[in-house]
């Protein structure tokens, strides 16, 4: 047994290398759910003076859309609304490196039954914001599609031996 085992699993590489993709695949995805996430607050609705509602939309990826990405990124955008304190990265980072291991003892239950609970704690704010809603979505389905990745790759399977 190398240092490399857990039980029945071997990495193809050293622990360290194998946290230093989950966190590279985390912040590929708190990057990308950032994007999202300003997409959403920089074309918020807004009311005009008739009272009627519009979309102000910041056209293109202009300075405004950067400095709105960059201080949700960093979670210190002014308003405490939006800041998240890495909260979801967090947590994500975690789910990315315990994922693979249970994707790889087949333990798809597990992964199945924290998606739920996830899901009916944030159950009833959907109701108000779809938005956020599709968000959650996006995000589960790259830390689950970024796990089968290194699964496949890194994750020595017993039984499957090398060509």
């Amino acid at each position: 047994m190398s240092y490399n085992d857990i039980g029945s699993i071997t990495l193809s590489l050293p622990w360290l290398c194998y946290f230093g993709l989950v966190a590279l695949f985390q912040f590929a995805i708190r990057a990308l759910m950032c994007f999202l996430r300003t997409m959403e607050i920089v074309c918020q609705p807004s009311i005009n003076k008739e009272g009627t509602s519009r979309r102000e939309v910041d056209t293109g990826l202009g300075r405004n859309f950067w400095k709105n990405f960059r201080a949700d990124f960093l979670s210190s955008h002014p308003s405490e609304l939006i800041r998240d304190y890495w909260h979801p990265s967090i947590i994500g980072f975690l789910e990315l490196a315990i994922y693979p291991l249970l994707i790889a003892t087949s333990n798809w239950y597990a992964i199945g039954g924290w998606i739920a609970v996830k899901t009916a704690i944030g159950w009833r704010g959907w109701d108000t914001n779809r938005t956020s809603y599709n968000r959650f979505l996006i995000g589960n389905g790259l830390v689950v599609s970024a796990a089968l990745l290194l699964a496949i790759f890194v994750i020595h399977h017993p039984g499957i031996q090398p060509k």
